[in-house]
């Protein structure tokens, strides 16, 4: 197992569609895979790794657009969990297909809400939530998005490690290839 890790999400892999077969037979044997691929946007694709521990509770599991992929699983109790990892479209030419996705998203965040799920979503979501500035002025359309997933009482654990009134160390998830930009856009 990779360092005790349960689960594991990947986006924007960038691997080619003919050479899946071939990397799938690379990777540990001790987890079960879900990917998407998606021949249209380079390094769209996204995938969600499961210990095989956990994976015989998977009762349901889907993708759609080559963007996300969803599972829930069954726990003791009868608990349940949705596990969403989503990578959405970056770039403003997009914005339609980003919205519709987002609408599909936000559909399976109230199926489970209402059937009382606890959900984990994992996400590149392209957008910096914490450049209140910059988001005001041009990322109206995609902030709203951020703000419906409170509706379903998500939060974002990075704001969960600066609970204790100590300084959080900021830690950038993005940077561009010369390092003079960065910005944190992965969130779960």
């Amino acid at each position: 197992m990779l360092n005790q890790i349960d689960i594991l999400d990947l986006s924007e892999t960038n691997l080619p569609t003919t050479s899946t077969k071939f990397q799938k037979s690379h990777l540990p044997p001790e987890y079960t895979y879900f990917f998407t691929l998606d021949k249209h946007h380079k390094g769209s694709d996204v995938t969600l790794c499961v210990a095989s521990s956990l994976a015989d509770y998977i009762f349901y599991h889907t993708s759609n657009r080559d963007r996300y992929v969803l599972i829930d699983l069954q726990l003791r109790n009868k608990q349940k969990l949705r596990i969403i990892q989503i990578y959405l479209y970056a770039n403003n030419a997009h914005l339609s297909d980003r919205l519709e996705l987002e609408r599909e998203i936000l559909l399976h965040l109230q199926f489970a809400h209402n059937r009382n799920y606890h959900t984990i979503l994992m996400s590149d979501f392209n957008v910096d939530i914490d450049n209140p500035a910059l988001n005001h002025q041009s990322r109206v359309a995609k902030m709203r998005f951020i703000s419906q997933l409170k509706d379903f009482d998500l939060v974002d654990t990075y704001d969960l490690l600066g609970l204790d009134n100590s300084p959080k160390p900021y830690q950038h998830t993005w940077h561009n290839v010369s390092n003079t930009i960065s910005s944190r856009i992965d969130y779960i």
